[in-house]
């Protein structure tokens, strides 16, 4: 005859809709059907960067995952699978997309409050996506050092309080450490620990861009 709380039959209905709500609030209609189960294994690299992206959910300890090189092959895709599964355990994901976000970020930086909004959010949250990280911060020759003291006060503030980080990028990681050894080091030891390798590099080769398929000459 005792009594107790418990939820209701509706509980998990209102939670699929929160967590549809939150994916739309994140992610572009473009992103928003991307799973592990629709993402298409043909070859043997995507096998292993699909096999690494499913341990990385399911690693245990607090761990950041790196998936870098190249174009077109992949790496948003599992990125947003890995941030709809770490939703679905409740789970505070921000996204960055990068190229965007720098920018709006340096037009505020005057506005201290806008900006620190921004910049709380990216430093607080418990896993962080970047999106096409450092795309536009190298041109040529020219680096944008105001790019790198962003980036750093983000990524140290996450490294030192051991906030997580998901990172897609078209950037080898011995690329990124001849633009900024400091960020780049973090990185480094953030997606190595735990007993874990996190750091998942693409090669770039003819016919690994599945946007550019279907144009071969005849």
């Amino acid at each position: 005859m005792n009594e107790y709380p418990r939820r209701c039959s509706c509980f998990n209905d209102y939670m699929a809709v929160k967590k549809n709500a939150r994916i739309k609030e994140l992610f572009s209609e473009a992103y928003s059907d991307y799973t592990f189960e629709n993402f298409k294994v043909e070859d043997e690299y995507q096998k292993r960067m699909k096999q690494k992206a499913v341990e990385f959910v399911n690693a245990k300890g607090i761990n950041s995952i790196l998936l870098l090189g190249q174009t077109g092959s992949g790496k948003t895709h599992l990125a947003v699978s890995i941030a709809k599964v770490l939703l679905d355990k409740g789970a505070w994901i921000e996204l960055m997309p990068y190229t965007e976000d720098m920018i709006y970020i340096k037009q505020n930086m005057i506005e201290k409050e806008e900006y620190q909004k921004k910049m709380y959010k990216y430093k607080n949250c418990n896993y962080l996506i970047i999106d096409d990280f450092l795309k536009n911060t190298v041109r040529g020759n020219t680096v944008n050092e105001k790019d790198f003291g962003i980036i750093y006060e983000i990524i140290d503030y996450r490294y030192k309080y051991r906030k997580p980080v998901i990172i897609t990028s078209e950037f080898f990681i011995d690329q990124m450490f001849k633009m900024n050894e400091s960020i780049t080091g973090r990185l480094k030891e953030m997606v190595t620990q735990n007993d874990y390798n996190f750091l998942i590099q693409i090669s770039n080769k003819e016919g690994r861009n599945y946007r550019m398929r279907g144009m071969e000459r005849i």
